[in-house]
């Protein structure tokens, strides 16, 4: 399925949290190196940019918010700290 937001345009992934209390849907759009990550759980879009990891990929916004994904995996966080880890879900 395809969606687009303001800022990307793309396939939906969804993903939960380890405790399973929080979900979060990721639209990622290679050709301009953008993600829009909702918390579906709180209801806030985070329009995020590409920025350099050492592995897999991770996205951050202008506010120091941050979604990396790695393996399956992801942590979601602000700055150095991670709030929220988890898993995609298919």
């Amino acid at each position: 399925k395809t969606t687009t937001t303001k800022t990307t345009t793309g396939e939906v992934y969804h993903y939960v949290s380890n405790d399973g209390k929080t979900k979060f849907e990721a639209i990622y759009d290679a050709d301009k190196g953008t993600a829009a990550v909702k918390n579906v759980t709180t209801g806030k879009t985070y329009d995020m940019k590409n920025v350099p990891s050492g592995s897999g990929s991770k996205y951050q916004d202008k506010d120091g918010n941050f979604f990396w994904t790695h393996q399956g995996g992801f942590d979601f966080g602000k700055g150095d700290k991670t709030e929220i880890s988890g898993k995609e879900v298919k």
